[in-house]
């Protein structure tokens, strides 16, 4: 893996913020990562690359700080970072669960 092209590709799949959506809130496979800043994109990419091998999906939700000084995470919208192909695989042949990318066929004889 070239891990600098695939920064650069992390880097462009993160949403964009705004003064609204100040935060990213990253969960790998549906478990909280992390919440960090807008300003700390670097971060950012430093916790996927640490986490790449451990997750098959790491998704960022943009987030806001509330009233209370609550994190809230926009989970309308996902934004899918990377994707882990081989483990995906691994983890399908580990627990045989069919890959849906392949077709069945009936004996025609």
């Amino acid at each position: 893996m070239d891990i600098k092209r695939e920064r650069i590709d992390w880097e462009k799949r993160f949403p964009a913020l705004d003064e609204t959506w100040t935060h990213w809130w990253i969960e790998g496979d549906g478990e909280l990562i992390a919440v960090l800043k807008g300003s700390m994109l670097l971060k950012a990419l430093d916790i996927v690359e640490e986490d790449f091998e451990a997750f098959v999906s790491i998704v960022a939700y943009r987030a806001r700080v509330d009233f209370d000084g609550q994190i809230i995470p926009d989970k309308k919208r996902r934004w899918e970072v990377a994707h882990n192909w081989d483990l995906a695989r691994k983890r399908r042949e580990r627990e045989e669960i069919p890959d849906p990318n392949l077709r069945l066929h009936k004996d025609r004889s």
